[in-house]
């Protein structure tokens, strides 16, 4: 919930539609799908507080001010801290429901952007050995080739991995800051 106790339930197609000109107008190579898990590892680390701190780490690894696109960015961060400090683990990977071959390259973008996230919000700590396991094998996923077959339910079951894979590192890490 946010601070009036609102709900932010913007769909998949929604962020595409919005964030990925967004992204393109900030001379971002980052997709949508790498966006959003770059927000979601940057949250999950537990050690960026504050929307402003992830959104400033976000304009640096962009290399451009996000100011013309704050607001969508302020949502896009306030719906993933939402869903991932929901105890219905509510977060989803933003990834295409289109293709298995797009939800497969999607998959992988948002692995490496939430990657890439957790290393720029991470201090040099450990986390369990169940939670590096996940992290580890989050590194495997990010390196898929869409070359690779793979069985429509085999790959939502990737998918759900990654997802609680987020979920995980979260409360690891909230574990630890206590």
């Amino acid at each position: 919930m946010t601070g009036g106790g609102k709900q932010l339930a913007h769909s998949n197609d929604y962020w595409f539609e919005h964030l990925a000109p967004a992204l393109v107008t900030l001379g971002s190579d980052l997709s949508p799908s790498e966006c959003h898990g770059a927000i979601t590892g940057l949250i999950a680390t537990g050690h960026l507080h504050s929307e402003s701190q992830v959104l400033g780490v976000l304009s640096e690894l962009l290399g451009s001010s996000i100011a013309a696109h704050q607001l969508l960015l302020e949502t896009l961060f306030l719906q993933i801290q939402q869903d991932l400090e929901s105890s219905e683990f509510t977060l989803q990977p933003l990834i295409s429901d289109h293709t298995a071959s797009e939800r497969l390259q999607g998959l992988a973008h948002w692995t490496q952007g939430f990657l890439l996230g957790l290393g720029l919000g991470s201090t040099q700590r450990s986390f369990t050995r169940d939670t590096q396991q996940a992290i580890d094998d989050m590194v495997e996923i990010s390196r898929v080739s869409l070359d690779d077959p793979i069985d429509p339910a085999d790959l939502e079951s990737v998918v759900e991995y990654a997802r609680m894979t987020a979920h995980l590192v979260r409360l690891d890490s909230s574990e630890r800051a206590d």
